[in-house]
């Protein structure tokens, strides 16, 4: 299906001013935890990585306009280690009537595998969220070239 002229500088501009929010966005989100870093309190290595993955989700999902599906993955990215911390907290220490010694081997056995997702979301966050605003950076530019198609102009390599 072929778009009309001004159908394709209506997807053009709306996907310029996504961009635009995006890198805004970003900007203000890369300086906010530079100055919490510096300034309040300094992270930790998986904070930062964690702080950093959920604000490329976002911003990715502004800039591809999947805002929702980026927002659940940024709020999965930084529960991990929330979750991770609670169940640290909750069966440390010996068994008691409260928690079976089954449940204390269960939550054993499953602490190594959460310390192995602490890094491997934020990567995988981090991963998805800049791939996400680079094909919008590149479907930006995908529509500039078809409208200098659409308008006979030669198009820039």
């Amino acid at each position: 299906m072929k778009l009309s002229l001004d159908e394709m500088k209506l997807l053009h501009s709306l996907a310029q001013i996504r961009l635009g929010k995006a890198w805004t966005y970003l900007a203000f989100a890369a300086i906010a935890i530079m100055v919490w870093n510096l300034a309040a309190s300094p992270m930790s290595f998986v904070t930062l990585a964690t702080v950093s993955a959920a604000v490329l989700l976002i911003v990715g999902g502004v800039a591809s306009d999947t805002l929702v599906k980026s927002a659940v993955m940024a709020f999965v990215c930084v529960w991990a280690p929330i979750f991770r911390f609670f169940f640290l907290d909750l069966f440390q220490g010996p068994a008691s009537a409260a928690q079976p010694a089954a449940m204390q081997k269960y939550f054993e056995t499953m602490l190594p595998f959460l310390d192995y997702l602490l890094y491997i979301m934020p990567l995988t966050g981090c991963l998805v969220g800049g791939l996400r605003l680079a094909v919008a950076v590149v479907e930006v530019r995908a529509f500039a070239n078809e409208i200098r198609v659409l308008e006979g102009r030669s198009v820039r390599v």
